[in-house]
């Protein structure tokens, strides 16, 4: 057979197609991170996304640091936040661990 003689999909039966179709059971599993690593190389191994901190901390964290960092924090209010239970973690929330309350 040349390629073109070839069928383009494998006939199967209605019993494979049917397990095939099945939804019982999660073919994907979630992926752990580890919210223990708490320093700056820990927070970079966690996928992250744009938002604002809702740590309720939060602004007591940003007046510890210092003033250029202070300043910067305050320029550009959305960071880069990681879910961790009901609150979106920022990095200085997180190495501080005030997520944790």
């Amino acid at each position: 057979m040349t390629d073109e003689q070839l069928p383009m999909f494998e006939v199967i039966s209605q019993d494979e197609f049917t397990k095939a179709q099945s939804t019982s059971g999660s073919t994907t599993k979630a992926k752990k991170y580890n919210t223990e690593d708490r320093t700056l190389t820990g927070w970079w191994k966690l996928p992250s996304f744009q938002a604002f901190c809702t740590v309720p901390s939060h602004e007591d964290v940003i007046r510890a640091l210092k003033p250029e960092a202070k300043e910067y924090r305050q320029r550009y209010p959305v960071r880069h936040v990681f879910t961790i239970g009901e609150y979106d973690v920022c990095r200085d929330c997180y190495i501080v661990e005030a997520d944790r309350g």
